[in-house]
């Protein structure tokens, strides 16, 4: 998990949305091109402190992944980031909450 200037990040409808100096995103583009300095791009979840609003947010508890609160996965704003906008790494998910992640997203896709 890393922090991103709120700027950077979409999260619709904009008029209903707090922004904030910067932003909790988990990460979920694998090592191979996390590390691979030729590649520009990395796959992001914006992570809010507001309310649950879908089916396919997944909760974060407060002291998880270096997050002091809870918060909410938006598991349906999962978006592509530069990676010159990730910011300090604030710590990591456990593997299982990743898989929680990714299953809410291949459903909200509508492959599974």
């Amino acid at each position: 998990m890393y922090w991103v200037a709120d700027s950077e990040i979409d999260m619709p409808p904009e008029q209903n949305r707090t922004t904030h100096p910067r932003r909790p995103v988990v990460v979920l583009t694998g090592d191979h091109k996390n590390d691979d300095s030729d590649w520009p791009i990395v796959v992001v979840c914006p992570v809010s402190s507001g309310a649950q609003v879908s089916e396919y947010d997944v909760r974060i508890p407060a002291n998880t992944g270096g997050l002091s609160s809870k918060g909410w996965a938006r598991v349906c704003l999962i978006q592509p980031l530069d990676k010159a906008f990730l910011d300090d790494r604030i710590g990591q998910l456990e593997a299982n909450m990743v898989d929680q992640l990714m299953a809410n997203y291949l459903g909200y896709l509508g492959a599974i």
